[in-house]
């Protein structure tokens, strides 16, 4: 089996979430040096400090494409990746969310899905999710569930069933 790469794609929520929340912090950030300047306190340079942290933190954590090898699936984020391997592998099928979704930690959209969620369907699950319309749900042997997302799911999905099914 050939090594194929797959963009991850933000759908437009995301897209709509990130760039709404990226101009707040621009003006909070904006806003916090401004009142720094007039008067210095130590809870403003700590906000300061802390907000664009946590921002840069889901940038990080978010996903920029996958890759389908010979031995698994490896997420590619903008920092670290996450390796499946395709033995550990249970069960994968397109995730449809039932908006019982809940983020127990993480991003709702800033950067994409990124974090812990609980649903009522599935139970907890890791999210790494750019587009809910291409999301697809991997269930390891192990119990771990995950929820990914890329620009050609169908494509991931059949080529994953072939590779657990030989």
């Amino acid at each position: 089996m050939n090594t194929t790469k797959i963009n991850v794609k933000w759908g437009t929520s995301v897209k709509l979430i990130t760039t709404i929340v990226c101009a707040i912090l621009v003006a909070t950030v904006y806003y916090l040096i401004t009142s720094l300047y007039l008067f210095f306190d130590w809870s403003i340079l700590i906000a300061l400090c802390i907000v664009p942290l946590i921002f840069l933190y889901f940038l990080l954590e978010s996903p920029k494409f996958l890759e389908l090898n010979k031995t698994g699936i490896i997420v590619h984020r903008w920092k670290g990746k996450l390796t499946i391997n395709y033995e550990q592998i249970s069960k994968i099928e397109p995730y449809k969310p039932d908006y019982t979704d809940i983020r127990l930690i993480g991003s709702g959209g800033v950067f994409g899905f990124i974090g812990k969620f609980s649903s009522s369907t599935i139970g907890n699950y890791q999210s790494y999710v750019g587009d809910n319309k291409q999301a697809f749900l991997i269930e390891t042997k192990e119990g771990k569930k995950y929820v990914l997302s890329c620009g050609n799911r169908d494509l991931v999905i059949n080529t994953i069933k072939q590779q657990i099914q030989l």
